[in-house]
């Protein structure tokens, strides 16, 4: 799970970054979190990280475009972010504001309860979690599967039809096309590395230029037409590309 803490002072967004480890640990969940200064900064990165944040944890008085406003184009195009978004702010005054961009929560630094912070965080999660529990329905040879999302390994084309791989050892053969699939789920975190293969990107070890290796420990093709681009992505999925091992 995804969390960005977006705050110009640094000690504020440390101590929720610290509190959301102890939940992390005490939960047994893992959370990726990453931090930002100011909302023009989060606006301008959120396209750059796939899969996008499931929880926002954000400052409202910031250098440059106010808080609030931020959260208001987070939830129109282009971005449409569906995430919690939860303000930590000085400022007590601007409560009723949230309702209008349909914030989770509202934390008044040094004035909510350090317990109360913490129930906020963890009810968040389980909502994103709850959330993240997407499901993509596929149509085989006369039956369809309902699969959730984010227990697919990857997609492969086999003669005119397409198998999906996922949880441990399971696989299903649908009728549809890469191209549909791709279109589909790029904002679900798949990427394709081969003309035949589409792949969940949290699910890799590490990639080069003949094949990938998810952690499983299964090995697919990498296409060298769509290498460059791949490898991009990973690149400038910061959140991603520290988890894979070095490209070669």
């Amino acid at each position: 799970m995804r969390i960005i803490i977006c705050d110009d002072s640094t000690n504020q967004s440390s101590k929720y970054e610290m509190l959301l480890k102890e939940i992390a640990k005490e939960e047994n969940i893992l959370l990726d979190i990453s931090k930002t200064s100011s909302g023009d900064q989060l606006l301008f990165g959120l396209f750059e990280n796939l899969p996008p944040p499931d929880i926002v944890l954000l400052d409202i008085h910031m250098p440059g475009t106010d808080g609030i406003v931020v959260a208001d184009k987070l939830r129109r195009p282009p971005y449409d972010f569906k995430g919690e978004i939860i303000f930590i702010t000085v400022d007590a005054s601007r409560v009723l504001e949230a309702f209008d961009v349909e914030a989770f929560h509202y934390i008044v630094k040094n004035v909510t309860p350090v317990d109360k912070v913490v129930t906020i965080f963890k009810l968040a999660i389980k909502r994103a979690e709850i959330r993240k529990k997407e499901y993509i329905m596929l149509k085989g040879v006369g039956e369809y599967q309902n699969i959730e999302i984010d227990s697919i390994k990857y997609f492969k084309v086999f003669d005119h039809l397409i198998k999906v791989y996922y949880d441990e050892k399971q696989e299903f053969e649908f009728y549809s096309s890469m191209k549909k699939l791709e279109i589909a789920l790029l904002s679900k975190g798949f990427l394709r590395s081969h003309r035949s293969c589409l792949v969940a990107v949290n699910k890799i070890l590490k990639f080069n230029t003949i094949n990938i290796t998810l952690k499983t420990g299964e090995v697919l093709p990498m296409g060298r037409r769509y290498f460059a681009d791949f490898k991009m992505a990973i690149i400038n999925n910061k959140a991603v590309s520290e988890k894979i091992m070095p490209l070669t």
